[in-house]
């Protein structure tokens, strides 16, 4: 397993309710905590400046995918930093991507972060497709490749 790849499977396991932070103990978070923090709280009102999205505790929700125009899946997590940063979490196919930038405003929600998006997506959508070091890198972890079957 390479580190970055141990850190983000660590960290995503630490946040979903997995492991400790060392990735052997106890979850630092109920799952409960965590089943409420990747909920729409915000009961809807979001949508309206975001649609197919809801807010959770930190950060926003995919709710409905085909209305938000992204492919992520239902109950992905995303956010993203006036300063250059965007991240999200795909629990579905256990992604997590984190982008982070100098570029301000374009880092946050520009071109970028939705070219990002869809060239991780198209990777995983052709798993048997030869890989560019740099997606390979992005869909690795210690259990291996993350591309859907």
């Amino acid at each position: 397993m390479d580190v970055l790849g141990g850190v983000i499977e660590a960290e995503t396991g630490v946040l979903l309710g997995e492991a400790g932070a060392d990735g052997r103990g106890a979850p630092l978070l109920s799952t409960e905590t965590v089943g409420m923090m990747m909920t729409d709280q915000a009961a809807g009102h979001r949508q309206r400046h975001e649609p197919g999205s809801g807010f959770g505790f930190g950060w926003s929700v995919i709710n409905n995918p085909a209305e938000a125009g992204v492919p992520f899946p239902s109950g992905t997590l995303k956010w993203g930093g006036v300063y250059g940063h965007s991240w999200f979490i795909d629990p579905v196919n256990g992604l997590t991507v984190v982008a982070l930038t100098n570029t301000t405003l374009e880092g946050m929600w520009g071109k970028f972060t939705v070219d990002l998006r869809e060239a991780i997506y198209a990777a995983c959508e052709r798993p048997n497709q030869k890989k560019s070091p740099a997606i390979a890198g992005l869909l690795h972890s210690g259990s291996g490749d993350l591309s859907p079957s």
